[in-house]
């Protein structure tokens, strides 16, 4: 097999944008949408030295700095039945795009959300921490302050007792690479209402979103 051509990503990738209402191109095969102060993104991302490739599904958290650069929080690639990462050909592609689009969307419903419900967001940041259980700091701080942003405050209370939890289970050295007992005294200093507004404000101009429509969290 060869790479696959400019020609086959561009025709990729508007096959994606397409099928999911909202979304916006950000680079080449990268889809983004954003809700207030989240971005979701779908990557289409090239795998077997380019001959193909794979859909991940990600958030981004604009309360959290990120120096310019739009991270894959909370990735989550398209399995197969045999829970393996899907590798699409371009071939694949054309003749399968349907049933490669539903197994997406079955496997990431927020995907399809224009809207997004902030309790359905906060239970999905819930969910992929608990079934990694590895030290994904940028999926805590997100859940974290998405709720202190939008005044949530028991929530924010319960998700912080929940990530020290998380956090206290791993070990010795994984938690002193992560800040330890300083995460919670950091977290709660990033907990300010006019520090979150800069760091929004920032974000936007930085990864260059000032003008992307937002679709809002309710």
């Amino acid at each position: 097999m060869k790479k696959m051509t400019a020609a086959e990503k561009n025709k990729i990738m508007k096959d994606w944008l397409s099928n999911f209402s909202g979304y916006e191109k950000y680079k080449p095969l990268h889809l983004i949408k954003r809700n207030g102060p989240i971005l979701t993104g779908i990557y289409l991302q090239p795998v077997m030295r380019g001959e193909m490739y794979c859909p991940i599904f990600h958030t981004h958290s604009l309360l959290v700095p990120s120096d310019g650069v739009l991270s894959l929080c909370c990735a989550s690639s398209l399995l197969n039945k045999k829970g393996a990462r899907e590798a699409i050909s371009p071939l694949r592609h054309e003749a399968q795009l349907n049933e490669i689009i539903e197994a997406f969307v079955i496997q990431e419903p927020l995907s399809t959300k224009r809207e997004i419900d902030f309790y359905n967001l906060n239970e999905f940041y819930l969910a992929f921490i608990r079934k990694t259980k590895q030290p994904f700091m940028d999926a805590m701080y997100g859940m974290v302050l998405t709720a202190y942003y939008f005044n949530k405050l028991d929530l924010f209370e319960k998700n912080i007792l929940f990530c020290k939890n998380i956090i206290s289970s791993w070990p010795a050295d994984v938690q002193a690479s992560v800040g330890g007992d300083e995460w919670e005294h950091k977290i709660r200093t990033m907990a300010d209402h006019e520090k979150l507004k800069k760091t929004f404000e920032n974000e936007l101009y930085s990864l260059g979103l000032e003008k992307m429509y937002d679709f809002c969290i309710y």
